[in-house]
């Protein structure tokens, strides 16, 4: 917040001091409580959750009243939005990219905008590395989508797939009229190639009407791996789509 310089105005300034005290109300909480004995602690449990609970409330209401905290909830929600309605335009990104770069003080320039996003792609290979899909599935779809802005476009890059996608077709193209599809762009339920992809939270691939009708019917497994989903949530899945096409 400081580095955006809201503190200039009155609701600004009034938020970071709210949260400024809010944030030594924690910190106190944190010291009486630091040195208690165990069997104190245990006996006093049930006011010390309702103090911890206070201070949480306070310093949510106070970073929700900061015109920053607004403006990021904002951009989220539009981000969330776009990739569930599948906003793939080149629009759209163009917007969305200048938003969050203003957001967080980003210049938008290809440079620092490529920066970026290779820091979001380290960030979904940690992600990987922890095994948390649903976080990987949805960093993949950001990914995706900023790549499409006219600020992160690379010309070597994309004179690169060219050239490569012109050699996969002059090599086929002589001695087969039909490319047999990848296993991976089959849906694991009906083993149809898919038109609209989608993954789940355990980074499962179906068809989006298929796994819709499933969910319908009362199933709430993964249809591939039988376990049940603590998260129902379908992700559009962008690239897979891209490459079936």
């Amino acid at each position: 917040m400081q580095l955006q310089e809201l503190n200039e105005s009155q609701a600004a300034r009034v938020a970071l001091e709210s949260l400024e005290s809010d944030v030594k109300q924690a910190s106190n909480l944190v010291e009486k409580y630091r040195n208690s004995d165990r069997f104190y602690l245990l006996m006093k449990c049930r006011y010390i959750v309702k103090e911890v609970e206070q201070v949480i409330r306070d310093i949510g209401r106070s970073l929700a009243a900061s015109p920053l905290a607004n403006t990021e909830l904002d951009i989220v929600d539009k981000l969330n939005h776009g990739t569930k309605e599948q906003k793939l335009d080149q629009a759209f990104a163009n917007n969305m990219l200048e938003e969050i770069a203003g957001a967080v003080g980003v210049p938008v320039e290809p440079s620092e905008i490529i920066k970026e996003i290779a820091n979001i792609r380290w960030e979904k290979e940690e992600a990987a590395n922890s095994k948390e899909r649903a976080e990987v599935i949805f960093l993949e779809q950001i990914i995706s989508l900023l790549s499409q802005a006219d600020t992160t476009s690379d010309f070597e890059e994309v004179k690169k797939q060219y050239f490569q996608r012109v050699q996969v077709i002059e090599r086929y193209g002589s001695r087969e009229k039909y490319i047999l599809p990848l296993n991976s762009f089959y849906c694991s339920i009906t083993e149809v190639v898919m038109v609209d992809p989608v993954s789940l939270c355990t980074g499962t691939t179906c068809e989006r009407s298929t796994i819709e009708v499933w969910f319908d019917d009362g199933n709430m497994t993964d249809p591939k791996m039988k376990e049940v989903l603590e998260d129902t949530t379908l992700r559009s899945n962008i690239r897979l789509r891209e490459s079936i096409v």
